[in-house]
């Protein structure tokens, strides 16, 4: 199989801390291995995101709704209580700049639950250290994310680690 472990890892600590309810987006759903592993073989009850034509077609059931859109240039045509991203930000892919669309996508008191590059400093380097929009509420210890290559000749160890950022009201 894939050696990417962290759409197990989250499914998992989502649900023994019990984070989510039904109302629910993953934004970046690359091919639906974080609701794979979340739903197994029961209904799934979330809609899923992605900027990638591709993506959305090859998720197809993974999903209660699926829609092609692009985070960093438009909000969620709904609100959500929460929005998941499981290895979307990264060096390569989102930082920062798109968590004003996130915020405006989330109902009052609604939570983002993202996995993060622990190494380099991601969180400095990225800005997500200097925004207004969440506060940390949780988060776990770094884990190793299995070798994962992006867009990158030389795969390297990835680790990561998994936080909740709470919506702040403005």
């Amino acid at each position: 199989g894939m050696d990417w472990y962290v759409p197990e890892i989250m499914s998992d600590w989502i649900k023994i801390n019990d984070l989510i309810d039904t109302n629910v987006a993953e934004i970046g759903i690359g091919t639906g291995y974080l609701s794979e592993a979340y739903f197994g073989g029961t209904t799934p009850t979330w809609d899923g995101y992605d900027m990638s034509y591709e993506s959305c077609r090859r998720s197809e059931g993974k999903y209660k709704y699926i829609k092609r859109l692009d985070i960093t240039k438009q909000c969620l045509p709904k609100r959500y209580d929460t929005i998941l991203a499981c290895g979307v930000f990264s060096f390569f892919h989102l930082d920062h700049t798109c968590l004003k669309n996130i915020y405006d996508s989330l109902n009052e008191g609604g939570t983002l639950i993202a996995s993060f590059p622990s190494r380099r400093q991601y969180w400095h380097l990225s800005g997500m250290n200097e925004q207004k929009y969440f506060e940390v509420i949780k988060e776990t210890n770094t884990f190793t994310g299995g070798h994962f290559a992006q867009l990158s000749e030389k795969i390297e160890q990835q680790y990561h680690h998994i936080k909740v950022l709470r919506k702040v009201e403005q």
